[in-house]
This record gives C-alpha cells, structure tokens and sequence, in this order.
C-alpha cells in the first residue's frame, strides 16, 4: 500500500559516519509529482536524511548539506532494482564518500554531487532520530511500490557484491539471500 510505512527510534549511538544501505525495489506507481522515500532518519528540519526516487525518477541520497542523485531515470514499474547506497565519509576522495549501486553497477553519471564533508556525522544513529522505511517522518512522501530484502549496515561500507551476484546462466543480476555481513549498533535485516 502506498499510505503504509514502518518506523522505529534509534537506540544505542554509533559513530554516524559510515552504512550500507541495500535493498530489492519494484516501483509501484511512477509518479514525477512526488518523492519516494524507501529509508529516511529524521530528527529536525536540520538534521536528516533520505534515500528516495525523486520527482524526475531519479536515485536521490539526500541530507541538509548534501545531495547526491542519478541523472539515469527509473521509470519501469515491471523492474526489480537492486540499490546500495555505499556511504562511508571518512574517505578522503569527496566522490567516494557516497557510492549509488544499481543492480551491481556504480551510478557515474551523477545529476547532483554535492557529497557530505569528510568524516561528517549523517543524519541518523541517535535515539533522537526516527527511522522511516517506506515514508520520509511520517509525512506524505510515501514509497509507492514493493521492497524486499533491505539490509542496513551500521557502521560497514560494503560492496553491492556482498548482497547480489550476476546469474552465470542469465547473465542477470540476481539476490544473494543470506549475505555474510555484520549490521552494527542499529542495523537490521
């Protein structure tokens, strides 16, 4: 349904520097009059952040002073898409801050790249934030679609091979179910 989410408050602080975000998203209905959030943390106006379809289709990972997008457009209700969002701003290289993965392939062709500082704290992994999948805090950017297999890695900044393999038959990018990675303080299956 697409008025539907789930959240949860934080609990234990973690460093906020570094997560692995993957998940399986088909898209429901492709709306360019609306956001769709699947993962976003929210604690103020000045302290949040989201990873979303854009009103242009795009991948948007967005926080109040950074933004990262695809200029590729999603566009396909029928496809599955594999995303990661690979984020670790303790790398020295502004552009391997934050790293958008779709069906195990690296997003270069960027529409906006204004990436966090270096070893900037992200906007989640307090108990002050909330944790939105589905939905950006309890508002009406609902995630219009299916989900499947989210995976969030607090504190790890893994490869989307971790979570994906390409099928040796199909040629096809295909899920790993039970991937071999550690989920931190707040992360979660």
């Amino acid at each position: 349904m697409s008025d539907t989410y789930l959240n949860r408050t934080f609990g234990t602080a973690t460093a906020r520097n570094k997560f692995t975000l993957s998940v399986w998203l088909k898209r429901g209905k492709v709306d360019n009059n609306a956001y769709h959030f699947f993962f976003s943390s929210y604690a103020s106006n000045s302290d949040r952040m989201g990873c979303y379809f854009n009103t242009g289709d795009t991948l948007d990972f967005y926080g109040v002073s950074y933004h990262v997008a695809t200029n590729r457009k999603f566009r396909d209700p029928a496809a599955w898409y594999h995303v990661v969002y690979k984020v670790d701003t303790t790398q020295a290289t502004a552009s391997d801050r934050v790293k958008i993965y779709v069906n195990g392939q690296l997003e270069t062709d960027l529409g906006q790249n204004t990436y966090p500082a270096q070893n900037d704290n992200l906007g989640y992994g307090t108990s002050s934030y909330n944790l939105y999948i589905g939905n950006y805090e309890g508002s009406n950017y609902f995630y219009n679609g299916s989900m499947s297999h989210m995976h969030f890695c607090d504190g790890y900044a893994y490869e989307p091979t971790e979570f994906g393999e390409t099928d040796g038959t199909t040629g096809e990018w295909k899920i790993k179910t039970s991937p071999s990675v550690s989920y931190g303080t707040n992360g979660f299956f």
